[in-house]
């Protein structure tokens, strides 16, 4: 799972900016926000490190899909990326 975070990415080509439209559909708010590329997630589905979206219902923990031409450029990302500048964060051990 790639985090979304408020920060810019140090490095254009580590991250990539969801857009507004986008950010609408799902919900979030309104600051610029980019899905990470170089920090992976790695958890078991469902895992403790899923929490309820706020507002949404106790057993909803995604705020919803992205659409594939975004999920396409994340992928590519995340490929382009791999085994130079990524992280990948195992999150079951803790």
């Amino acid at each position: 799972m790639a985090p979304v975070t408020h920060r810019q990415p140090d490095a254009a080509a580590h991250g990539v900016e969801i857009p507004r439209r986008v950010k609408d559909h799902l919900g979030l708010d309104q600051q610029r926000s980019w899905i990470i590329a170089t920090d992976l997630n790695e958890f078991l589905w469902p895992g403790d490190h899923m929490f309820p979206i706020p507002g949404g219902r106790l057993d909803q923990f995604d705020y919803g899909t992205i659409p594939q031409k975004l999920l396409s450029q994340v992928v590519e990302r995340i490929d382009a990326l791999a085994g130079a500048a990524l992280h990948r964060i195992p999150r079951d051990e803790e």
